[in-house]
């Protein structure tokens, strides 16, 4: 029979030797890698957190002999919540402190739109397991839902624009105070980053972050009056009724990185100058949870990027972690990271 020439015969004598080693080098290999993986599996849960395990994750300490605070969240807003993920961002970061547990959160998310036509339409970007019929109704259904918070944002120009701003303040007012109060939600508004470049009559960045500023600070005291005015018409009210609404200030955030470091606030801009990349979701989430729970959040880590877009790296990360605690009054401004 001729021989095959693309199978190699070994010297005599030594052909099984041969064999035993063909079988056997590769199964040395192939638990070489598996040792290497659950090495790597491990370490990476060690150092750097496990979502899936929070016995492993880099947490802050906790009095274990404390139970952890349930948290109910409704996101409402538009494309600066829905990039990167933002809401579920929040949550995880908000689990990752080890003293809190987010039993359930909703999002009501369009494009492009305005708070003050919210009543008016459905909720087409679920990022929870939501029925996509979802409504504004069916979220304030006080037969049905608790908020613990209700996070907003408005269309970025209407609250600089005078007729879109007065509409709004009307609807804060008229309907959502009322649907914050009975479903037990203390809200918080989201200022939103101005254009990175001038846009219209807004002026500079910097006018422009003022009139963000005060629109938003105007929602804000038309839902904390009329709470106020609730308080003190009705004496029989339960502790679970909000007090105030807050406004979470991610655009002065924006404009103190720009004081600083001008090429750092350009990354938190994507190309089109006015949604987050993932380094100004950071930035937003950071804000957020200060604002809402009045304490330091978690460091970043890799496993809290779950659903994003890339990861901020963490020295750029840390340095927003600590703007974002300047700006909410947790953190005294030498701790900041000066690059001027």
């Amino acid at each position: 029979m001729p021989k095959n020439p693309y199978i190699k015969t070994s010297p005599r004598g030594q052909g099984s030797k041969s064999g035993q080693s063909s079988i056997f080098k590769p199964c040395l290999i192939l638990v070489g890698i598996l040792v290497i993986c659950s090495f790597a599996t491990t370490y990476h849960s060690i150092l750097l957190g496990d979502v899936t395990n929070p016995t492993t994750r880099q947490t802050f300490p906790r009095d274990k002999s404390k139970p952890k605070e349930s948290l109910r969240i409704l996101f409402i807003g538009n494309s600066i919540l829905f990039m990167n993920d933002s809401p579920g961002l929040l949550v995880r970061l908000i689990e990752a402190s080890g003293k809190y547990t987010v039993t359930h959160y909703e999002t009501c998310l369009k494009a492009g739109m305005y708070l003050n036509m919210f009543h008016y339409s459905q909720c087409p970007y679920q990022m929870s397991q939501s029925r996509q019929d979802m409504t504004m109704e069916h979220l304030f259904d006080n037969t049905t839902q608790s908020w613990d918070y209700v996070i907003l944002n408005d269309q970025t120009k209407a609250p600089a624009l005078r007729l879109e701003q007065q509409t709004t303040r009307v609807q804060m007012r008229t309907k959502f105070a009322q649907e914050f109060w009975d479903t037990g939600a203390t809200p918080i508004f989201l200022q939103t980053a101005a254009y990175r470049h001038p846009f219209a009559d807004f002026g500079t960045f910097e006018q422009f972050t003022k009139l963000l500023h005060d629109g938003y600070h105007d929602y804000a005291n038309e839902v904390t009056e009329w709470f106020q005015k609730r308080w003190q018409s009705d004496t029989s009210i339960g502790t679970r009724r909000p007090k105030e609404a807050r406004v979470s200030p991610v655009g002065e955030a924006y404009a103190e990185v720009k004081s600083k470091n001008v090429e750092l606030w350009e990354k938190l801009y994507m190309a089109d100058g006015i949604h987050p990349s993932p380094l100004g979701t950071w930035l937003q989430v950071c804000v957020l949870y200060a604002t809402m729970l009045k304490e330091e959040p978690p460091k970043n880590y890799p496993a809290l990027w779950i659903t994003a877009q890339g990861r901020p790296p963490q020295e750029e990360a840390t340095e927003l972690w600590s703007v974002a605690l300047q700006v909410t009054g947790i953190m005294d401004e030498q701790f900041y990271v000066d690059h001027s």
